[in-house]
């Protein structure tokens, strides 16, 4: 059961009671019996004069005057209560269980909040108010579905000023090119032709398969930089939380502003957006269709047979890293087993998850030595966890670790192996022209000239390539003594392993990486 479908449970259960108590009332006050149903006319005419209110009827009421702001949606569920704008300015206030001394105490304490608002009170019985409450959702849902952009908690779609048309066509085109990444800069400050200075303005560039891109944005001109700058600030949260909606869908948006000041005392400000993942698909793709190697994925799979230990999935940011644990998350979970994933957990989330007993823990990135301390013991202990690194390789990956106070004794007794990703950008099928050979012994090479089917790039789409590297004994006592990782690497490399190099070389043999592209991702050598 969905968090929503249990809060909507627990307030049928909450207006259920209600109705119970208000019935129990009636009979006490009329010494009549219980009606039939709470829409029972003697019923309705108690109600008002008992609470000295007169009754609202709500199905001629627009789901255009709730005031959604002064009582959320989901409170109005659990108190049983609406706000509604008249069109003289006053709060019309909509009680469904009018001698609730709290609820009364909450709502006034909102007015106060909110500035002691004109008002009047009214009231309805409780299948009425949640009928009512039930359009005002059903409407919201409605408009984002057909909408795209920035979002409010219990609001739904806030009204569009500029800055904020100005956001939500640009997160439109982001979300729909599947960006994962908005950068929101500012640009150069321009003058009118008498030498007025202008509102400084601001360019977007949106990461597409890794690749930075300018937006294009028809509105000219658009905004000033400040106003997107302050209008992001205000619709995101506290933590950096910018709620979204996509779709139909619900998402959340992550917000970093920086800012810095320039040689010349200008203050410089620029805000980063990290986009949710907004699926085409129905489910999310399983291990196989995620493009590994078949050799690689088979000895992955042979280790973490293995009862108890370490494993580790190592890519740059942004090469898949996250995907590849989504999909083991899954896999892993078959079977009967209880599987856990975290994504940089805390100490006191990390010891929530253990404190369920899962059978098999993953791990999106550490942070803190504490949280790493913590995540030593458990292996030592025979918990079996999959851990993922950034990193461009397994050295770096191992420096990282011991970093954060994984000791080398303790990856040496424990880590079993590592899964080695990166992602290589694909030539464009429209653009790709054969290239020839900057100097002898370069295999032949194909890259994308750049056209307007990739954005004048030269690459569409991305492909992931991955090796296997087993911890075997030789190279988990080299762990332990002072060796330099070159040491490492060297010995990892007599027994077969030769990082992503050989793989990358394949789609360039095949056509369809550029030679470019794989000396960036795999440090070809060529």
């Amino acid at each position: 059961m969905s968090e929503q479908e249990q809060t909507r449970m627990l307030a049928q259960e909450q207006a259920e009671r209600v109705v119970q108590r208000l019935m129990r009332r009636y009979s006490a006050d009329t010494h009549r019996p219980v009606p039939p149903s709470v829409q029972d006319s003697a019923f309705r005419d108690w109600l008002g004069l008992a609470s000295g209110m007169p009754p609202a009827e709500l199905t001629r009421a627009s789901v255009e005057q709730a005031d959604t702001r002064l009582i959320p949606l989901d409170i109005s569920r659990q108190r049983l209560c609406v706000a509604l704008r008249a069109t003289d300015g006053a709060i019309a206030l909509v009680l469904a269980d009018p001698f609730d001394r709290d609820h009364r105490l909450w709502l006034e304490a909102r007015l106060r909040d909110a500035g002691h608002p004109r008002t009047r009170w009214y009231v309805t019985p409780v299948q009425a108010l949640l009928g009512f409450v039930d359009r005002i959702e059903q409407t919201r849902r409605t408009d984002e579905a057909l909408h795209t952009g920035v979002r409010q908690p219990g609001l739904g779609v806030p009204a569009e000023t500029a800055a904020l048309r100005h956001i939500n066509g640009v997160l439109r085109q982001a979300l729909g090119a599947q960006a994962t990444h908005l950068h929101w800069l500012q640009a150069e400050p321009a003058s009118t032709p008498d030498g007025q200075a202008r509102p400084a303005s601001g360019v977007w560039q949106m990461r597409v398969e890794g690749t930075l891109r300018r937006t294009v944005v028809p509105e000219t001109p658009g905004p000033s930089f400040d106003a997107v700058f302050e209008a992001l600030q205000a619709a995101a949260t506290r933590d950096g939380h910018l709620p979204v909606v996509h779709a139909g869908r619900q998402l959340t948006a992550h917000i970093r502003v920086l800012q810095r000041t320039s040689p010349d005392g200008q203050v410089q400000r620029a805000a980063v957006l990290r986009l949710p993942a907004v699926l085409t698909r129905q489910r999310q793709p399983g291990l196989d269709e995620l493009g590994h190697d078949s050799g690689t994925l088979e000895r992955l799979r042979h280790s973490l047979q293995l009862a108890h230990g370490l494993w580790l999935v190592v890519s740059p940011p942004g090469a898949g890293k996250s995907d590849t644990l989504h999909a083991l998350e899954r896999e892993l979970g078959t079977g009967g087993q209880r599987v856990l994933r975290l994504e940089r957990p805390t100490v006191s989330e990390l010891a929530g998850a253990l404190a369920q007993d899962p059978d098999r823990l993953l791990i999106d990135e550490l942070d803190t030595p504490e949280v790493a301390a913590r995540l030593a013991d458990e292996v030592l202990s025979g918990r079996p966890v999959v851990l993922g690194v950034a990193a461009p390789d397994p050295w770096s990956a191992l420096v990282r670790l011991e970093r954060l106070g994984l000791s080398a004794p303790v990856l040496a007794v424990t880590l079993k192996g590592m899964l080695v990703q990166g992602l290589l950008r694909l030539n464009c099928p429209s653009c790709s022209r054969p290239v020839a050979p900057a100097r002898a012994g370069q295999p032949p090479s194909v890259r994308g000239a750049g056209c307007p089917d990739c954005g004048h790039t030269g690459q569409v789409g991305r492909q992931v390539i991955s090796r296997w590297l087993a911890l075997t004994p030789p190279l988990a006592d080299l762990l332990t003594t002072p060796a330099p990782y070159r040491a490492l690497q060297a010995a990892a490399t007599r027994e077969g392993y030769t990082g992503l190099q050989d793989a990358a070389l394949e789609w360039v043999t095949a056509g369809l990486v550029s030679l470019e592209e794989a000396r960036r991702v795999a440090a070809l050598a060529l």
